[in-house]
């Protein structure tokens, strides 16, 4: 099973134009649902922080959200290229600037 490594992951939305926050998320971990009439596409999810708020898109604040690992780890079509719905951020400066961000949220 291909599951994302804890660390901080863009949204494909992602536009550094509005900051190094903008669709920028920490993934905390996979859970399983333990449930036994638990759909299979929906058993793993992908736990993760946001580091901006999304009250302006879900109407409130949340702390965490999850997403089905099949859908966290596909790929879209943008622009005509197919791109990672989450891509994990390596780069070390960025990576020191979303820490601290969610360091201010905890």
């Amino acid at each position: 099973m291909n599951i994302p490594e804890k660390g901080f992951y863009y949204h494909y939305k992602h536009d550094s134009n509005k900051g190094v926050s903008d669709h920028a998320y920490f993934v905390l971990g996979v859970a399983k649902d333990t449930e036994d009439d638990c759909e299979e596409d929906f058993r793993y999810e992908v736990i993760y922080q946001p580091l901006y708020d999304l009250s302006e898109f879900l109407g409130e604040k949340i702390d965490l959200c999850k997403r089905p690992l099949e859908m966290f780890m596909d790929t879209k079509e943008v622009d005509g290229k197919m791109i990672e719905r989450f891509q994990k951020i390596n780069d070390l400066e960025t990576i020191k600037k979303l820490q601290d961000i969610r360091s201010e949220i905890d």
